[in-house]
Order: structure tokens, then C-alpha cells, then sequence
């Protein structure tokens, strides 16, 4: 492989409380965002992604709250990859990482907000359809934890595969 990489993604990213003062409400955004990473070989590759909400979740506060709305700012992620060739154009992976996850929460009314950051491991599954040489098709599930939440993300791609390493470092030799 040896092979720097980009795509751009679209899914869905769903976020809930798992400490007894955040659970619920649940949060689910639809996404966009960028991957990119280097493969070492076949097997290993160490990739990064950015992922922003594509619109803001409405709360309703009821008789004693204010309505909110909160959006997913964004989702940053760091991985190590695992992947095993099923075929020729087919591999499937794993990927163990570390995240930091920013929600911004405004009260509907007023023009203050107040942005809540959540770290902590990230791990998922996923699947890889090379089209060309070049150009693949990609599909991740990935769950992502944090002290007080625990999110799940599903994301579709398509991506590039912008040089191989070794070709590079050979036309500099000649």
C-alpha cells in the first residue's frame, strides 16, 4: 500500500448521557466531514477525521425549562487501523482511537452559548471497495466514550488514494 489517502463522508451520529444527570435526551445528527491517513501496508494505517453537525437538535424545555437547541460541533478523531483483505478490491478493518467530541448548547430566545467538550476512546468496524486503483468506496461504524456519554456514528465515503510513498520517493531518486 504505502499510500496517503482522503475521502469525504456523509452519516449519522447519535449521542446520550450515560452519567444520571446527562441521560437523555439523545442526541441524533446527520454529518458530513473529512478522513485522511497514510497506509503503511496492507494491513496498518493511521488516519485522522473531522465531522460537524449538519443541523441543531430542538429541545423542548417543558413547563419549568427553556427550550434549547444544541448541535454537534464538531467530532475529531485519531486512529490506528487494522485491515485484512477479503479480495482483491474488498477489505474490511478495525480502527482503535481516541476522540474529542464538542456539543454547543443555546437556549432558544437568548444569544448565549455554552459548548461542552467529551474525550475519550473510540473503536469501530468498517469496510473498504477499492473501484479503481485510486478511488474507493468505504462504510464505518464507530462508537465513541467519554466519562458522562457514549455516541455511535455510521458513515458512508468515497475517497482517493493521492500517491503511493515508494513511487514518490523513486521519481525524487531519478
Amino acid at each position: 500500500a504505502d499510500e496517503l489517502y482522503t475521502e469525504g463522508m456523509v452519516g449519522t451520529f447519535d449521542s446520550e448521557g450515560t452519567e444520571a444527570f446527562l441521560i437523555g435526551p439523545r442526541y441524533d445528527f446527520e454529518t458530513r466531514g473529512i478522513r485522511a491517513g497514510y497506509e503503511f501496508n496492507d494491513y496498518w494505517a493511521i488516519e485522522g477525521e473531522l465531522q460537524v453537525g449538519d443541523q441543531a437538535e430542538t429541545l423542548i424545555g417543558g413547563e419549568n425549562y427553556l427550550d434549547a437547541q444544541v448541535n454537534l460541533r464538531s467530532n475529531a478523531a485519531l486512529f490506528a487501523r487494522m485491515s485484512a483483505p477479503v479480495s482483491e478490491r474488498i477489505s474490511m478493518h478495525g480502527r482503535l482511537g481516541y476522540s474529542s467530541l464538542e456539543l454547543a448548547n443555546s437556549t432558544v430566545g437568548h444569544s448565549g452559548r455554552y459548548i461542552e467538550t467529551f474525550e475519550g476512546p473510540a473503536y469501530g468496524l468498517g469496510a473498504k471497495l477499492d473501484l479503481t486503483d485510486k478511488v474507493y468506496l468505504r462504510s464505518d461504524y464507530t462508537e465513541y466514550k467519554s466519562d458522562v456519554r457514549m455516541s455511535k456514528a455510521f458513515s458512508l465515503g468515497a475517497g482517493v488514494n493521492l500517491f503511493h510513498g515508494a513511487k514518490v520517493v523513486n521519481d525524487l531518486r531519478d
